[in-house]
């Protein structure tokens, strides 16, 4: 098997970071993606633009404004996977960089700050974790993670990590339309990982949109896909036990709980209850605590 520094050594040395942004359904919403790789041009960046063909106007769209910066590494796939999971996993076939990061198209992630947090990173750190802003259209709002990964877990945001390339070789993403980064975080035991924590702002992170599929109750429903999927890799794996991995799983139950609406609600609560008897004790009483201190569900 080959080390972490083996495994950097056969990436393509010109790139720092490879990032995969899975897009689809977004003409007349490019504003974030334009002005992050924009801005990125001349940095050590490999940028795959993986677009799930949904419409006739965004590839158009997409491959004009790539077509005006020829000197920027971008690569565009296209196809139809029907899910931002399915979609990662073509991405990650090509990705020639050392570390790796998965953006939204909707979003506003700082390159240059994430390459920073890269440099510091000495041979043995597998993961970086840096802190994000919300912006709900009115309000921007900090996220922090305080340097602890059971407040990463109430809020484990793939796209504000930056992950080792050689610790992912083998994993993919599931084709949930929501909870599948949460799963694949799970998959790669984050809990057991070198972490280091950056205090720097990685990600701003756009809210409400009506497009998100966080706005979208069909997809909202496949959370309890999620979580049944979680609850079973956790029976079925005791590695992946640990306080991370079984606060996200409270996490993904407490989900569907806020989103559901109605009578609903109750039958999603009966259908789901059986995934809080996994988490230990200790897990459900921190989950516990950071609730009541303010932390929120989304």
């Amino acid at each position: 098997m080959l080390t972490v520094d083996e495994t950097d050594l056969k990436m393509k040395p010109s790139f720092t970071l490879s990032v995969v942004v899975p897009l689809t359904r977004l003409c007349g919403r490019f504003d974030q993606l334009k002005s992050w790789i924009v801005e990125s041009t001349g940095l050590p960046l490999q940028i795959i633009l993986i677009h799930d063909i949904q419409d006739s106007l965004t590839g158009v769209e997409l491959h004009d404004f790539v077509n005006k910066y020829p000197s920027a590494d971008i690569q565009i796939i296209e196809g139809t996977y029907g899910s931002p999971g399915i979609a990662r996993n073509q991405g990650l076939k090509l990705v020639l960089s050392p570390w790796v990061a998965f953006w939204d198209a909707d979003d506003l992630p700082r390159p240059e700050v994430v390459l920073s947090a890269i440099r510091q990173a000495d041979s043995s750190v597998e993961v970086i974790i840096g802190n994000f802003v919300t912006n709900s259209g009115q309000s921007m709002t900090e996220n922090q993670h305080l340097c602890r990964l059971e407040n990463v877990a109430i809020n484990p945001a793939l796209w504000r990590m930056v992950i080792r390339s050689s610790i992912i070789q083998g994993l993919n993403f599931n084709s949930c339309l929501m909870g599948e980064d949460q799963i694949f975080l799970i998959d790669l035991n984050l809990g057991s990982r070198s972490i280091l924590f950056s205090n720097e702002i990685f990600y701003e992170y756009f809210r409400y949109h009506p497009m998100q599929l966080t706005m979208n109750q069909k997809s909202v429903n496949e959370v309890s896909i999620a979580v049944r999927l979680s609850k079973i890799k956790l029976q079925e794996n005791i590695e992946l036990r640990n306080i991370f991995s079984e606060i996200v799983l409270m996490r993904l139950f407490g989900t569907i709980l806020v989103r559901t609406r109605g009578i609903f609600r109750i039958r999603v609560f009966l259908t789901n209850i059986n995934a809080l008897f996994i988490p230990n004790w200790s897990s459900i009483k921190i989950f516990l605590s950071l609730m009541t201190s303010g932390k929120r569900l989304k």
